[in-house]
């Protein structure tokens, strides 16, 4: 259970308030009420990323998530403006057991060019942290939360899932075929500065390239990978998660909406913080 500033039942706030903690007891009552009148594609998309880990029998699940998916493609159209929003559409029209085509292959061509998401992280960061600073305590930490949620970088792990059931089923040429966008996905992915989303960029690129059997583009992305764990490793080692402070952690947790990637760097001792 997560501390409210307030002793009382904290106000309905609205739907920063119940992607945080949507099991909460109550909130079922206006939630899907809340999901239908937003216009946040950002929050809404934390909403389904943070919904889809809970159990299928979960109510929270079973009642929130369909809402969003619904609010999602009505706010999506028929020209999706990011691939996250293109990805998003184009993974629902299939049913998730079904192997990819050429004709999967040819829908997914245009869609890989575009920018993966919008708006920037830190303004969205910004937001969820003023609507949240008089409900609960480290409002910087769950706008953090929000953000890392908003980059639905689960579209990117269901993609490839379905990609290597799809492999060994298809023609040479369209193996490779599928593998150049994967690694194009990848790319769009490692546009963006947090950790989660280069993370996922480069396990596409890795497995892209594992298709297409370039082997100098598949260790460039494997390097990349080991860097990142070291960079990793480094923030364990500073002990960063025992930061007595409260202050110190909200004040990373805008830095790290920021420019993530950088924020790494720097405790591997590569770059200044941002």
């Amino acid at each position: 259970m997560l501390a409210f500033i307030h002793d009382e039942q904290p106000p309905l706030q609205g739907l920063p308030l119940l992607t945080v903690i949507p099991e909460q007891e109550g909130f079922l009552e206006w939630g899907p009420g809340q999901v239908r009148a937003s216009d946040s594609v950002p929050l809404l998309m934390a909403l389904r990323e943070r919904l889809l880990p809970l159990g299928e029998e979960t109510p929270a699940r079973q009642q929130l998530l369909p809402v969003a998916e619904e609010r999602l493609g009505q706010l999506t159209g028929s020209a999706p403006p990011t691939l996250q929003l293109a990805l998003r559409a184009f993974l629902a029209e299939r049913p998730p057991e079904a192997l990819f085509q050429r004709r999967d292959l040819e829908s997914l061509e245009p869609l890989v060019t575009l920018a993966w998401k919008q708006p920037a992280s830190e303004h969205f960061f910004q937001q969820m942290r003023e609507s949240l600073k008089d409900l609960l305590l480290l409002p910087g930490h769950h706008a953090f939360l929000l953000a890392s949620w908003a980059h639905g970088v689960s579209l990117g792990q269901e993609l490839q899932r379905r990609a290597r059931a799809s492999a060994a089923h298809l023609p040479e040429d369209d193996r490779r075929w599928l593998g150049r966008l994967l690694w194009e996905v990848g790319a769009r992915l490692r546009e963006q500065r947090s950790r989660v989303e280069l993370e996922r960029g480069l396990l596409l690129q890795v497995y892209g390239s594992e298709l297409t059997g370039h082997s100098p583009t598949r260790m460039e992305s494997i390097d990349l990978w080991v860097e990142l764990g070291r960079w990793e490793e480094a923030l364990k080692r500073s002990g960063f998660k025992r930061w007595p402070l409260a202050s110190l952690h909200e004040e990373c947790c805008e830095l790290r909406a920021r420019d993530e990637h950088t924020w790494l760097q720097a405790f591997a001792g590569r770059a200044a913080l941002p």
